[in-house]
């Protein structure tokens, strides 16, 4: 469905067009983006292999996961996108390589402003032109309820800075995207803040219908005039955590 892990495979399987693909009998190499996949192989297929796994989370969370002990013990090299996360992965004595998120710059590269493709973006969603546009295009609704906030992605914190922002300058616009905004949309409308969503406004769970594509993303990151991250490292005690992103 386009979702953020599908994205690191593709990417991942274009990287390494040095080696040969295999299926799971003959391969001497199991190579995993997401480890929990992992849990669900036989353990004599993975017998006698090498196992190399991405690890797309933070550590912290990953080592309270259940099954995460269980498959350290079968992973030969964790690759991991942080020097926070190799320190945290090498103290509990696990084999790490730092690699750092490649960017596909053929996909995500700057466009001006000016651009045709982004005059009509903010033509077809009526986006303010004469606004500051704050951008957030990640997930901000846990998908076990379609109501409750993901607290690990912030959206909370990004409410507060943007109306914290809006009441000192209106001219502020918030654009949002993605699938899984029904938490941040209700509370931005309550609190009164201008934002666009670019989006189908979906009952149900929108994951299908809302997960865009790279090269409307690039648009919108062009467009935009800030982006907040506004993730947590971790979530709070009392908040459901999640591993894929």
């Amino acid at each position: 469905m386009g979702w953020a892990l599908d994205s690191e495979l593709a990417l991942t399987r274009r990287l390494l067009n040095f080696v040969s693909f295999s299926n799971l009998l003959f391969c001497d190499v199991i190579h995993a983006v997401y480890w929990p996949v992992l849990l669900g192989l036989p353990r004599i297929l993975l017998t006698g292999k090498k196992i190399i796994s991405h690890l797309t989370h933070d550590p912290m969370v990953a080592f309270q996961l259940p099954g995460f002990d269980a498959i350290s013990k079968r992973v030969n090299v964790w690759v991991v996108r942080s020097q926070r996360a190799k320190r945290l992965m090498e103290e509990r004595g696990l084999n790490v390589c730092l690699i750092p998120y490649p960017i596909d710059t053929d996909v995500f590269y700057p466009i001006s402003k000016t651009d045709v493709q982004i005059r009509k973006l903010v033509a077809d969603w009526s986006i303010p032109s004469d606004h500051y546009l704050i951008g957030s295009f990640q997930r901000d609704t846990e998908g076990s309820d379609l109501q409750s906030p993901k607290l690990i992605k912030g959206p909370d914190i990004f409410a507060d800075i943007v109306t914290s922002i809006w009441k000192d300058f209106p001219a502020v616009h918030v654009v949002l995207a993605g699938p899984r905004r029904f938490w941040l949309r209700q509370r931005l409308a309550i609190a009164g803040v201008s934002f666009s969503y670019i989006g189908q406004d979906v009952a149900g769970d929108d994951v299908r219908q809302n997960t865009l594509s790279h090269e409307t993303m690039n648009l919108l990151y062009n467009l935009i005039d800030l982006y907040i991250v506004s993730s947590r490292m971790q979530p709070p005690h009392n908040a459901k955590s999640s591993v894929q992103g």
